[in-house]
């Protein structure tokens, strides 16, 4: 989280990971910014001259983009059909919340819910999705670019999307299985020395292109495994001895080549993302957790199948 704070306001960013900001940079001249704000009743209603406080907002926008248009919303209704229309055609949507901080005003999140944009974006992603043809299950976080892997734990509303019929509360795959981020920085932890065991590793060379998507093709189709391989995704289930010692050694020894090929490259750390490895293989190697998620996803019913 960054605090970039200009000095000609006081506005303060908190964070802008996608660098959005400012909006210009990233919009054509045809593009719709739609900016939706609460409407305000005024303390005194016999002013005449009484205006919308959030009009001064629209302007500085319209100085930067020449299409902008400013919808409210009232706490009573809500987003209604007039908003979704503006919604559909926008290239970006400026929501804007306000609420007291006191014990006696709505809280953001209380007036969130009674907007209920959250709710809508979510069924629009999803009503689009399922008519994606081949598109056969919806997750919550993303795969490519993998910025989230599901729904970080302790700082999601769980409860928001269980109404929402995601079904959390359970340990097993795509139902709430706990996914670890995980971090090693070189500098903190010396490399094991350990035997090759047998194994040899090697980057991917661009003769091996075609081979490794043509795998990636055939098995991302049979498995609703987000990339993981049959052979792969068999070993993680299966608790024969044998094989867990083995998965284990191989990962292992996988882990250090792929640590001495990012050291020799000038890297000072590696992250191994969205796993449900045995975290003491993970630590022995010197690697620290970094988050924490639930691995949410669902067949997408009704989807167009080839």
């Amino acid at each position: 989280m960054s605090t970039i704070q200009s000095q000609s306001s006081s506005a303060t960013l908190l964070w802008d990971h996608q660098d959005l900001i400012p909006h210009q940079k990233n919009l054509g001249n045809e593009d719709l910014v739609l900016l939706l704000t609460p409407a305000v009743v005024p303390l005194d209603q016999s002013l005449a001259n009484a205006s919308d406080p959030f009009e001064p907002l629209g302007k500085a926008l319209a100085r930067t983009h020449p299409w902008i248009r400013h919808v409210p919303y009232t706490k009573e209704r809500g987003i209604t059909g007039i908003h979704v229309a503006f919604i559909k055609r926008a290239r970006v949507v400026i929501f804007v919340l306000t609420g007291f901080s006191t014990e006696e005003g709505l809280f953001q999140l209380e007036l969130a819910e009674v907007a209920r944009v959250g709710r809508f974006l979510h069924d629009e992603v999803v009503r689009k999705l399922k008519k994606i043809r081949g598109v056969g299950i919806t997750q919550l976080g993303s795969t490519f670019p993998r910025l989230l892997y599901g729904l970080p734990v302790g700082e999601t509303d769980l409860e928001w999307f269980e109404k929402l019929e995601w079904n959390m509360k359970e340990s097993t795959l795509g139902n709430g299985r706990r996914v670890l981020d995980w971090l090693l920085r070189f500098a903190d932890h010396p490399v094991p020395d350990l035997a090759s065991a047998g194994l040899t590793f090697r980057p991917c060379q661009l003769k091996d292109y075609e081979k490794v998507v043509e795998m990636a093709n055939k098995e991302s189709q049979k498995r609703y495994g987000f990339g993981w391989y049959d052979q792969y995704a068999k070993t993680m289930g299966n608790e024969d001895p044998d094989m867990v010692n083995r998965r284990d050694s191989v990962v292992t020894r996988l882990l250090l080549a792929c640590r001495q090929t990012l050291s020799e490259r000038g890297m000072v750390g590696m992250f191994v993302d969205g796993s449900t490895s045995d975290e003491n293989v993970l630590q022995s190697l010197g690697f620290c957790k970094w988050a924490e998620y639930k691995e949410v996803w669902r067949q997408a019913v009704g989807c167009v199948e080839e």
